[in-house]
């Protein structure tokens, strides 16, 4: 049975990627209707049309679980990879939206905005297989990796190469571009 929707105010904790089935988040909770999950980070699917980003003040009406248990002996615990990772509950938001920000309007161009523009340009003028290779390699967004080239990736052992070293290559490469 799923959980009752619970009303809550979060910081976006990290870099919403985007998954297969939609975009998704890890929020540090700031206040919440119930007590229990004030000051814990969640990990939540958001609407697909949710265009947050790192470091948002959120107010968002979220449908909380524990992390589901391993299935088998010996198999993937779920429920440890999270608890690792600080995460104490996922789930998803009904309904999200940003707030207001007491920061400028100029610092809040960051360079996760930067990211986000630059993935959707991508997305806007590469075939889904170019993009599916270019998108990680420029901006570090593995999110819409294909299942079978990520498992040809990680099996290369060349997943971190696609996602940080080539993210490096190509700024260096545009910082080097700029210079000459």
């Amino acid at each position: 049975a799923a959980s009752r929707p619970v009303e809550i105010r979060a910081r976006v904790a990290g870099h919403p990627w985007r998954a297969v089935d939609g975009p998704v988040a890890s929020l540090r909770i700031v206040d919440s209707e119930q007590p229990c999950w004030r000051g814990a980070t969640v990990r939540v699917r958001l609407p697909a049309e949710s265009r947050v980003e790192w470091g948002d003040d959120v107010s968002a009406l979220v449908q909380l679980d524990r992390p589901p248990l391993r299935r088998a002996p010996g198999g993937y615990d779920a429920r440890a990879a999270l608890r690792a990772q600080g995460v104490s509950a996922v789930g998803r938001a009904v309904a999200i939206r940003r707030l207001a920000s007491r920061v400028a309007a100029w610092e809040r161009v960051t360079w996760v905005r930067w990211r986000r523009a630059i993935d959707d340009a991508l997305a806007r003028g590469l075939s889904p297989a170019a993009r599916e290779v270019i998108v990680p390699l420029v901006v570090g967004d593995r999110g819409r990796l294909g299942a079978e080239l990520n498992a040809d990736l990680q099996a290369a052992g060349l997943t971190h190469l696609i996602a940080l070293s080539g993210l490096h290559v190509s700024w260096m490469a545009a910082v080097a571009r700029g210079a000459a």
